[in-house]
């Protein structure tokens, strides 16, 4: 069995180009609380196959 990641993909792409400097967890928190209540694990999968993910920024 396949699941469908499309809905999925485009609002993850609409989250980054929204808020650019964000990460995934802020990404995650704001789909979640738009009301869709998808996986963490599932959603972190398809957000580095995008190649999403922001190099951190280390404090010195």
């Amino acid at each position: 069995m396949v699941k469908d990641d499309g809905h999925m993909e485009q609002a993850l792409q609409n989250k980054a180009q929204k808020h650019p400097e964000e990460g995934f967890w802020k990404a995650y928190n704001r789909l979640r609380s738009e009301g869709k209540e998808w996986n963490h694990k599932r959603v972190h999968r398809i957000y580095v196959a995008l190649g999403l993910p922001l190099r951190r920024k280390v404090k010195k």
